[in-house]
């Protein structure tokens, strides 16, 4: 029963392959287009976008949702 080996030809079978080709991410094309300067400016400009995004989100939801004003009331006289 101590007889038992492992085949250790690929030593860390899990990590990510060089040959695979990675896709630039958008932060990387930020900086590539010349918008940020760095990748942590590119980071804050993303996050900036996602929150003027959301903010934007509400606003039309709720100008989508807000209900009619009622009717004007009869003028009697």
């Amino acid at each position: 029963m101590n007889d038992i080996q492992f085949q250790t030809d690929d030593a860390d079978e899990f990590a990510p392959r060089a040959s695979a080709a990675r896709s630039p991410s958008f932060s990387d094309r930020l900086i590539a287009w010349g918008i940020a300067k760095n990748q942590q400016q590119a980071q804050y400009i993303l996050i900036g976008f996602a929150i003027a995004v959301l903010i934007l989100a509400y606003f039309i939801y709720s100008f989508l949702t807000a209900s009619p004003a009622p009717p004007p009331e009869p003028l009697v006289g």
